[in-house]
């Protein structure tokens, strides 16, 4: 938005995007906002892809169901500070018992990431695996029902790729 409020940037704006066959914003908003910027040719927006009564189910306060099938969270990054692995631990606490965390990879954030597992009582759900890579790897991603990594260092990790290419629901930042 700030690009689109200053004359140079929405300058530059319109010269990035001038190559462009079409242009997809993500809303409404934003497809006004180009229009405003001088950006108005073949310009559409993304409808919400929820249904109104999944957006109202999405927004919805949690309530803990009772189940029995354990799902698997994995976490594979170096193990270093604003991989967002401490982030996943405290996130898993909020959860209900049958989830469970697979930490893989190494790094100098193990041994805290240990002892706030140990913190926050889950040592009994959380399997740190170490690095791995090759078949352990793809075990890993097989197995897993969710791939998760709120990471404040990466733009597009390669670990996020690989997640969506075993067709794991992925949670990052």
């Amino acid at each position: 938005d700030a690009y689109m409020s200053q004359p140079v940037a929405r300058r530059a704006v319109r010269m990035f995007l001038a190559p462009a066959d079409s242009i997809i914003a993500l809303t409404r908003w934003w497809m006004d906002r180009f229009i405003e910027g001088g950006v108005n040719r073949n310009l559409s927006a993304v409808p919400n892809p929820l249904s109104p009564e999944l957006e109202i189910e999405a927004k919805s306060e949690y309530v803990e169901k009772q189940e029995t099938a354990t799902v698997t969270v994995l976490i594979m990054t170096r193990l270093i500070m604003g991989k967002g692995a401490d982030i996943t631990l405290k996130a898993l606490a909020k959860t209900p018992s049958n989830v469970q965390l697979i930490i893989a990879g190494d790094g100098d954030q193990l041994p805290a990431l240990r002892q706030l597992a140990d913190q926050l009582d889950l040592t009994d759900r959380v399997r740190f695996t170490g690095w791995v890579s090759g078949e352990k790897k793809a075990e890993l991603l097989k197995a897993a029902d969710i791939f998760c990594l709120p990471t404040t260092n990466d733009v597009f990790p390669i670990c996020v790729v690989e997640a969506m290419a075993y067709g794991i629901p992925v949670i990052s930042t």
